[in-house]
């Protein structure tokens, strides 16, 4: 049972309390896996590194825990190690989506992006929900300005687990830049749900907060500006009777804003005003 929730935690992007459940496990392979996987977005390259090792011993896919290990050995700032690494990856790497991911991520850490894009989008020809692939490639179209496509790539790596807070974080960004900010408000509770102490997270989350109380207030002004403006009018402006319009000049009334401070019996106290002046000015 706590094999099976400390994967679950690891899908939704709870990865310490993935670690938690699961760092203690030797001998079963995919528990050991998903704690590698946990420990790898910890940031804790070199441990991940060693249980991508433990998984492959235990059972889990030879292949993909070399593959992965690949990338925890590029991450720690070996390039030239991960490179060597993925060219002695074991037979039928190379028919892999995650062989074309890592060779994308070594290439873009040599500068050569055009490459790099190829590698990803070779990847997700192999699986079109290899999430990470996805990402890159959502990251490298939103660097070029290319927002649209990279809000369908980010939504396309976030469409199943596990969910990475990085595309979230990212995708949020972007939907409050295209002034999607209830979609925006979404992505950043979601990453608070998986990390409640993300700052970041929290962050763009009062700006989202403070953007929408921004626009209310801006209707609010609107409303009141139109307010104003006809509370301003004349009552010149109004087709009036002879009599009315004398009588509210002589009581002081040049405006509607000036007639809604004047009672009913303070109309009918004017001079020549009676019933039928006033069921015209109701009229107004």
């Amino acid at each position: 049972m706590a094999i099976r929730a400390g994967v679950g935690l690891y899908l939704l992007g709870r990865h310490a309390e993935a670690h938690g459940l699961l760092g203690e496990v030797t001998d079963d392979g995919v528990a050991v896996f998903y704690d590698a996987c946990s420990l790898e977005s910890l940031g804790d390259n070199a441990a991940a590194g060693e249980r991508f090792e433990q998984a492959a011993r235990a059972g889990y896919d030879e292949v993909e825990c070399s593959l992965r290990r690949v990338g925890t050995i590029r991450r720690d700032g070996r390039l030239a190690d991960a490179e060597e690494a993925l060219k002695n990856a074991p037979s039928g790497s190379t028919s892999r989506a995650e062989y074309s991911y890592q060779m994308g991520c070594i290439l873009t850490e040599q500068c050569n992006t055009a490459a790099a894009v190829e590698s990803f989008e070779r990847a997700i020809d192999m699986d079109p929900h290899h999430s990470r692939s996805l990402f890159n490639l959502a990251l490298e179209n939103a660097r070029h300005g290319n927002d649209e496509e990279a809000i369908r790539l980010y939504e396309q790596s976030l469409s199943r687990p596990p969910q990475f807070l990085g595309a979230l974080l990212n995708l949020g960004l972007l939907y409050e830049d295209s002034e999607n900010y209830d979609a925006a408000e979404f992505c950043f509770r979601r990453v608070l749900a998986s990390d409640p102490n993300h700052s970041q997270a929290r962050l763009y989350l009062k700006d989202i907060e403070a953007t929408s109380d921004m626009y209310y207030d801006e209707d609010l002004a609107k409303e009141e500006l139109r307010m104003q403006q006809l509370l301003s009018r004349p009552v010149t402006d109004f087709e009036l009777t002879v009599r009315s319009r004398n009588c509210l000049e002589g009581i002081g009334v040049k405006s509607l804003g000036d007639l809604t401070m004047v009672t009913e019996m303070e109309l009918l106290s004017g001079k020549n005003f009676g019933e039928t002046s006033l069921v015209e000015i109701r009229e107004l």
